[in-house]
């Protein structure tokens, strides 16, 4: 029974030190979320492509050969007759293999990149829609399609923002974060105050409980079982107190990464907001430059028609040309005559 709490203790402490390094990261990587502005569409979707064609599969390749090396390991150690149970340790890291392998190259099965699947926030929305001279032939349909893309992503923006694309709809969040300002440069303290108004948390644990919620699942359901058979049992017998700080450690880990990821997430609300705007007038400009680019296509249709009236009037000139000339010709020839006849 010792054993048992002893591991799970260990379960426990170590959880709150991933917790508490995930939210450290956020917290302390808050400033690095800055808007894509200074950016292309061209150089987004290249960056894109670069992380499909070659990053993913690098993660891929590093972790899945380290598992896959692991795996191997046991194997050689069961050929050996060193262990009964290193054939099931083999087996159970070649499988996490082949499950890491399958989530990391997601990215590289979802097909093209396509403007739609790249443009679904505001900031890539407005590059997207920058990046349309009118000249496209289906310049109307993009702009339509990023029209109905920055619809999609008003009716989800907090769930999106806080990283979580794949909510169809997010009314519980967007009402606890409607009140974010449209500031792509955010204060920390003031979204660092978010968190704690009343609401947030349980409407962003209501969006997406496992998502959100799942240090619940590892770290409190299993604290609150090893807490409560150490109680029990009377473990550790030496310092009693040491269970008090672990929970009261888990509980800081668990504020520190819910902060963590709330403040990020209102600091990428807030940028994307402030791009709003800036949508909606580039939408403006790119219909202008379509309805431009179709007036001049317009004008260069009728050139073959005013050429042709051209030539045909310049035809009829000569004809009357000619015919003065003959008349001319046949004056003088006149004049000629009666001239010799009158010699």
């Amino acid at each position: 029974m010792n054993e048992l709490i002893a591991v799970g203790w260990a379960w426990v402490i170590v959880c709150e030190g991933f917790l508490l390094v995930l939210g450290a990261v956020n917290l302390i990587t808050y400033r690095s979320n800055v808007p894509e502005s200074a950016q292309s569409f061209a150089a987004v979707r290249s960056s894109e492509n670069d992380f499909r064609s070659i990053v993913a599969p690098a993660i891929a390749a590093l972790v899945t050969g380290l598992l896959v090396s692991v795996s191997a390991t046991y194997a050689y150690d069961a050929l050996r007759g060193k262990g009964e149970d290193n054939i099931g340790a083999s087996f159970g890291f070649l499988m996490v293999a082949l499950v890491i392998l399958v989530i990391l190259l997601q990215p590289l099965m979802r097909g093209e990149l396509s403007t739609e699947k790249l443009a679904q926030h505001p900031q890539r929305i407005y590059l997207a829609a920058k990046s349309i001279t009118g000249m496209e032939e289906d310049a109307p349909v993009r702009i339509s399609r990023l029209r109905t893309a920055l619809k999609n992503w008003t009716k989800r923006n907090a769930a999106y923002s806080m990283g979580w694309p794949a909510k169809a709809e997010s009314p519980l969040m967007n009402t606890a974060l409607e009140d974010v300002t449209e500031d792509a440069a955010l204060p920390f303290l003031r979204a660092f105050g978010v968190v704690w108004r009343t609401g947030v948390v349980w409407a962003t644990l209501r969006t997406a409980p496992w998502r959100f919620g799942w240090p619940l699942y590892i770290l409190l359901v299993p604290l609150a079982a090893v807490a409560t058979a150490s109680f029990i049992s009377g473990w550790p017998e030496t310092s009693p107190l040491w269970g008090v700080g672990v929970i009261l450690a888990g509980v800081l880990s668990l504020i520190v990464y819910w902060a963590g990821i709330i403040v990020v997430g209102v600091r990428r609300l807030a940028i994307a907001r402030s791009f709003l705007p800036l949508c909606e007038a580039e939408f403006r400009d790119a219909g202008r430059r379509v309805e431009e680019h179709v007036a001049r296509q317009t004008a260069l249709s009728t050139v073959p028609t005013q050429l042709q009236a051209i030539t045909a009037g310049a035809k009829r000139s000569e004809r009357w040309a000619v015919i003065g000339a003959l008349v001319g010709i046949l004056s003088a020839v006149t004049v000629a005559f009666r001239g010799f006849t009158r010699r």
